[in-house]
C-alpha cells in the first residue's frame, strides 16, 4: 500500500530567499508540527532515504494552523 505513513520524515520550512525558518521530524504515524514565529511566504521539503524528496509551491498564509499531505515516492 503506497498510503501508509512514513515516519523519521525530514521536514524543512524555508522563506522565499530558500532560508531555513524551522526544521522537524514526522512521528510513526507520519505526522509533524512546525512552529513559525512569523506569518512569511514559505515552503515545506521532506525527505527521506530511500524516497524521493517532496515539495510545496511557495505558501502564503493567514491561519495559524496549516494542514499539509505529503506522499513520498519510493
Amino acid at each position: 500500500d503506497t498510503s501508509l505513513p512514513v515516519p523519521s520524515v525530514e521536514i524543512m520550512v524555508r522563506d522565499s530567499l530558500g532560508r531555513e525558518l524551522a526544521r522537524a521530524y514526522s512521528n510513526d504515524e507520519g505526522f509533524f508540527t512546525v512552529n513559525l514565529r512569523a506569518r512569511v511566504a514559505f515552503s515545506v521539503h521532506a525527505r527521506r532515504l530511500g524516497f524521493q524528496m517532496a515539495e510545496t509551491n511557495l505558501l502564503r498564509v493567514a491561519e495559524d494552523t496549516v494542514n499539509l499531505e505529503f506522499q513520498l515516492a519510493e
